[in-house]
């Protein structure tokens, strides 16, 4: 999980339960997204009205996953 630097307090928590590796950028982005089994989705949950797209298509999914990996490089324990 990539989370902005400012969220490192309430990631501890997260890290101490196991099976999840974080890392930070200084970032402040309120949106999120996440690819998996051929599946991404994009999801903002910052409003009353929270909205989410879930795509089942494997260039997509390609494509979060390099995106994901080339920010996960550039990321800090």
């Amino acid at each position: 999980m990539i989370l902005p630097a400012s969220g490192k307090h309430a990631a501890r928590a997260r890290e101490k339960i196991g099976q999840i590796e974080i890392r930070y950028l200084p970032h402040k982005n309120q949106a999120e997204f996440a690819a998996f089994e051929g599946f991404c989705a994009i999801l903002y949950m910052g409003t009353k009205n929270p909205r989410g797209f879930l795509i089942k298509d494997e260039l997509f999914t390609q494509l979060f996953s390099n995106v994901f990996d080339m920010l996960w490089a550039q990321a800090k324990k």
